[in-house]
């Protein structure tokens, strides 16, 4: 009676046991199904989430808009070197290790740049030699970045750890690991891009025999324009001297022309062809210079009146000195207000902070209809005497007392306001000019500061007819340490190292009482 009674026992708990192993076999095949299809997803459709406070893994907007223009491929060759033992070595590495994250953000963005090869030249030397021969690369070229473009991979540019990051001086070069200073990986890989993009660059010219600011610096000297015109090359431009007394008119193929703070007078003659050169359609950036050179006459007739003199910017160091008669006086005003609505200062408005120092800048008057055009302002020196800010008109140096305080434009920009029904004699003028007070903040020891560099490239942007070009540039990442001490270093030590994992233990021990109860 007992035999009968187990067998059907055992049969149950034999199929039973089957059942539950077919169940896990199951589980198991459908869980790989699912996690199968979660990564088909996620790699069709990646989404990325930047955690880091200084947002070094999102791509600015200007550089969104840049990745839009690449339409052929571009390849990366990525090797490296590190010397462990070499700390120029170590910090070159960890910019290079930081830009390569960053590199795959520009991958993900614009799926037309890819990635070829990335080798360790002491760990695999046989791949090294491989993508060498592969993509004509010499042995020296380690420790970088390879751009290629083009048939043949003809057009190259390359990155270099100089190119990503400012390094600090360091004590002892052969111990002491150099600091990163600035890291700006992004730029240098937006200008590389867009260098091979142009290679058909448009011309524009700077006239040099009035005196203005050269292309080149001079001999002890900061003020030249090196940094201009490397930032209007990768923008796509060529950059060309232009002496007005050499030639007959402005040359046809000049997209635009610049006049940067002239010194010396324009002739009679050189104004006829600066003249012609804006009723054929001509696109004009003039930065004024301090003192009157003929030019503002010309800049009349088109709608710009540019007055004799510089602003002034007195401001109160602190709300306490409002009461006294102590305040800070400037020569070199800082200019927060822009033109919201026009499209060379209309992506400001998405800035966390938009701000230019002008030096001496003369104050503008837009002038209103003129040779079919319009000025509007698009900078502005506004007075605020709540806030202890006030601005001032100072005709002459030797000028001791100061009017009453005002507002001044500093920059305007002119272009024709086409009618919405257009008489049949309306001449359609592509004319576009802009007209700054000052062109200190175009120099290279300030282009890269404040909103300097970002105004004078929407400008040009806006002059060319690319306003959907304009755009604010990423910010500069610094880096950030934490300076150590002994209570942080017992911190650091107690706490990953003792308190969770001591937490971790007492929920699982808690856990498994509990279980057992």
């Amino acid at each position: 009676m007992a035999l009968t009674n187990s067998q059907p026992a055992r049969a149950f708990g034999f199929w039973r046991r089957w059942w539950g192993r077919i169940h896990l076999v199951v589980g198991v095949i459908l869980a790989l199904y699912i996690l199968l299809v979660i990564n088909l997803i996620i790699f069709r459709h990646p989404m990325r989430v930047d955690v880091t406070a200084e947002r070094q893994h999102t791509l600015s907007a200007e550089t969104r808009k840049r990745l839009q223009e690449v339409n052929e491929e571009i390849l990366v060759v990525f090797p490296t070197f590190i010397q462990r033992e070499n700390p120029t070595h170590l910090a070159h590495g960890r910019a290079l290790l930081r830009a390569r994250y960053l590199l795959n953000e520009y991958m993900a963005a614009q799926p037309l740049i890819r990635l070829v090869g990335e080798v360790d030249v002491f760990s695999d030397d046989e791949r090294w030699v491989s993508l060498r021969d592969e993509y004509k690369l010499s042995a020296s070229q380690i420790n970088r970045f390879v751009f290629m473009a083009g048939d043949g991979n003809t057009y190259r540019q390359t990155v270099t750890p100089q190119d990503l990051a400012v390094f600090g001086q360091v004590r002892d070069q052969l111990s002491d690991v150099p600091e990163i200073k600035e890291f700006r990986a992004e730029k240098a890989f937006t200008d590389v891009i867009m260098r091979l993009m142009y290679r058909e660059r448009q011309p524009v010219y700077f006239t040099l025999d009035h005196g203005e600011m050269p292309l080149e610096p001079r001999s002890g000297q900061r003020m030249g324009l090196i940094s201009l015109t490397r930032e209007l090359e990768t923008s796509g431009y060529e950059v060309k001297p232009l002496f007005l007394s050499r030639v007959n008119d402005v040359p046809s193929d000049a997209r635009i022309v610049f006049i940067a703070q002239p010194t010396q007078p324009f002739t009679q003659r050189d104004l006829e062809k600066m003249e012609k050169y804006l009723k054929g359609g001509g696109r004009l950036l003039v930065a004024m210079g301090p003192q009157r050179t003929g030019l503002e006459v010309l800049l009349q007739r088109w709608g710009v009146t540019v007055e004799d003199g510089t602003v002034v910017e007195r401001r109160f160091a602190d709300q306490a000195e409002r009461f006294r008669s102590s305040v800070q006086q400037s020569d070199d005003p800082i200019v927060y207000h822009f033109n919201a609505v026009h499209a060379a200062t209309s992506a400001f408005s998405e800035a966390a902070r938009f701000e230019l120092i002008l030096s001496a800048p003369r104050p503008l008057q837009p002038g209103g209809m003129s040779q079919g055009l319009e000025g509007v302002s698009i900078i502005d020196l506004v007075s605020n005497p709540e806030e202890g800010l006030n601005y001032y008109h100072r005709k002459t140096r030797s000028q001791t007392g100061l009017p009453r305080p005002a507002d001044f434009s500093v920059g305007v920009a002119v272009e024709q306001i086409r009618p919405d029904r257009p008489p049949p004699d309306f001449q359609v003028l592509d004319s576009r000019m802009i007209v700054l007070s000052s062109g200190s903040l175009m120099s290279t020891d300030r282009l890269l500061r404040f909103s300097h560099r970002d105004f004078i490239l929407n400008c040009v942007a806006w002059l060319a007819g690319k306003e959907e070009k304009t755009a604010v540039g990423a910010e500069r990442w610094v880096e950030r340490r934490m300076k150590m001490s002994d209570s942080i270093q017992v911190y650091l030590f107690w706490v990953p190292v003792i308190v969770f994992p001591g937490l971790c233990m007492a929920m699982g021990l808690f856990v498994h009482f509990v279980r057992r109860k």
